[in-house]
């Protein structure tokens, strides 16, 4: 039995795909397997993937999304732990060691992520992605690292409960290893969320229930890739504010009292952002998808008001004009 499972899921990600195992293959701690999961992917995936069957499983689902293809890989483990990395992230080589280091001194720890590096494929953008400035704000990660240099390894104690749900998310997803019976409890992910922040809503989740540890250091490449899922920064932006406020809006219900007045506000202002953008990119399902969950919230919006009924009418306009050129 591997003491750590490593879930990787693929969606047409071919280019970047090797170069992702290849970092898990050279990992100075080697108990661990790797679980591949494609998820429908139309490329040239299972053929990069064809020298390495014997060294992961490989596991092929129709496109379902990262959610669903998480969770596909998370059932499939046979290790203690889960790790999970993204087909175009790279890690460090002592990624896994440094991380099970931690653990042996402090058992009772249940969740590990570390900082990491922004690359571009060729060259390191960032060496950190954590904010270390000045201008922070009470309560976050970023305050408790401004005493803190860059990359010196300490371990912080986390709780991020608070900033999951006021401020943001400090979590990378491919520096993550959690317990797998911590997973299971909370249900893994919602397979309702979208294609983002569907890692957010279940750290809010996980956050309620247990204390998260940060490593202090780099222990992955974090690849920019503006022709992504997520796409470009300005695209990048209002995708993950239409799943922040849907992973809040999921969970609203459960959230302590006091929270309940921010929280409301604050899906309000990142699905009217959500709005905008997918407006602006004339994705009309999604902005009438936005303004139906953020008036739950409050109706006395007249934008959004206006913003439905223009994307309904565009949607009507759209599919009367398919249906035409089909009888012609």
């Amino acid at each position: 039995m591997p003491t750590i499972s490593v879930v990787i899921p693929v969606f047409n990600a071919s280019q970047f795909l090797e170069e992702t195992l290849i970092s898990v293959f050279n990992q100075t701690y080697k108990d661990f397997e790797i679980i591949v999961v494609d998820d429908g992917s139309t490329d040239d995936t299972n053929v990069i993937l064809s020298p390495y069957l014997d060294k992961i499983s490989y596991i092929y689902q129709k496109n379902q999304g990262p959610a669903i293809a998480r969770n596909t890989g998370i059932k499939a483990t046979k290790g203690e732990w889960i790790a999970f990395l993204d087909s175009d992230d790279i890690w460090v080589s002592t990624k896994l060691e440094e991380h099970v280091n931690h653990i042996k001194d402090n058992p009772s720890i249940n969740f590990l992520f570390s900082d990491a590096m922004l690359f571009d494929g060729k060259a390191i953008l960032k060496t950190t992605m954590m904010n270390r400035t000045n201008s922070v704000q009470i309560g976050s990660l970023a305050e408790k690292l401004r005493g803190l240099k860059e990359n010196d390894g300490t371990l912080l104690k986390c709780d991020l409960f608070d900033q999951l749900v006021r401020l943001n998310n400090p979590i990378i997803t491919s520096s993550v290893v959690v317990r797998k019976h911590c997973l299971e409890e909370v249900k893994c992910f919602n397979e309702k969320m979208c294609q983002w922040s569907e890692d957010s809503e279940l750290w809010i989740r996980l956050s309620r229930k247990q204390a998260m540890h940060y490593v202090n250091k780099s222990l992955l490449k974090y690849r920019y890739n503006p022709s992504g899922v997520s796409g470009t920064n300005n695209n990048r932006k209002y995708r993950y504010d239409f799943g922040d406020a849907m992973g809040l809006d999921l969970n609203y219900l459960i959230f302590p009292a006091n929270y309940l007045q921010k929280t409301k506000k604050r899906i309000v202002k990142l699905y009217f952002n959500a709005i905008w953008g997918f407006f602006r990119e004339k994705q009309y399902d999604y902005v009438i998808r936005a303004c139906l969950r953020t008036l739950r919230y409050n109706l006395i919006q007249p934008k959004v008001v206006l913003y439905l009924l223009i994307a309904y009418i565009k949607n009507l306009l759209k599919r009367d004009s398919n249906c035409l050129k089909k009888l012609n």
